[in-house]
């Protein structure tokens, strides 16, 4: 398949490849300014209305997450939401339901507010890992930036891949809070390379954050036979 060379041209080429291969797996490394590694890794489907994936996090800890018809079951491997049910199945708006009933109790009123930090942040988690999982956030970056010089042919993983090399100007990704805040903590670009197979699809994409660390993905087992499922249903508590 002919790739353009243009960054716009580029996105769209890769987009419309992603959609109709269906499926993939993926590794996310992001590493932080003070060394520190998060990593995501797992199954996304790009043939349902809603997102769907099932997603490892480790951070700090690990965070288990199902993104499935509308709906996101999350896990911390150290807690439980209820006793026996260590899944939430939760949406942001459900967050206001975590209080206690009958009369307030200033012990069981902090205790739904730590629960609410506590579902909140897995949430942040999960949105965020998600959005660079999936070509979403590579790809925004990339049709805001401009292309450097022609592709370089390159082996990745025992595959051929054209490398792409470009830059971004920080303030030209819209819609992004965490690009947003990087150029509001100094970093006016962001340096990338995207590898694209002959088929069009993205094997990998890495992205330097400046001072505050860098992020590169992986994609592979593109069309490969993915099932994504809900947490057996006795093992989950619902918020909302």
């Amino acid at each position: 398949m002919p790739l353009p060379g243009d960054a716009a041209g580029l996105v769209a080429t890769v987009g419309r490849q992603v959609r109709a291969a269906r499926t993939f797996h993926v590794e996310l490394v992001s590493v932080g300014e003070d060394g520190s590694r998060l990593t995501a890794g797992g199954d996304a489907r790009t043939d349902t209305p809603a997102p769907a994936a099932q997603l490892t996090i480790t951070d700090e800890g690990t965070t288990y997450a199902v993104l499935l018809d509308g709906a996101a079951y999350v896990r911390d491997q150290n807690a439980e939401v209820e006793p026996g049910r260590p899944w939430a199945r939760l949406a942001r708006s459900d967050l206001t339901a975590v209080a206690p009933s009958g009369t307030p109790d200033p012990r069981a009123g902090a205790q739904a507010a730590d629960l609410r930090r506590m579902l909140s942040t897995l949430l942040d988690g999960v949105d965020r890992a998600f959005r660079q999982i999936t070509a979403d956030t590579g790809l925004a970056i990339v049709r805001a930036g401009s292309v450097s010089g022609k592709p370089a042919d390159e082996r990745v993983d025992g595959r051929t891949a054209h490398r792409f090399t470009g830059e971004t100007a920080t303030n030209a990704v819209p819609g992004d809070d965490e690009i947003a805040a990087l150029g509001r903590a100094g970093v006016a670009k962001l340096p990338w390379k995207l590898w694209v197979d002959d088929r069009g699809l993205p094997l990998r994409f890495t992205v330097s954050l400046g001072r505050r660390g860098s992020l590169t993905t992986t994609y592979t087992r593109w069309g490969a036979p993915v099932t994504i499922q809900a947490p057996p249903a006795n093992q989950v508590a619902s918020i909302g």
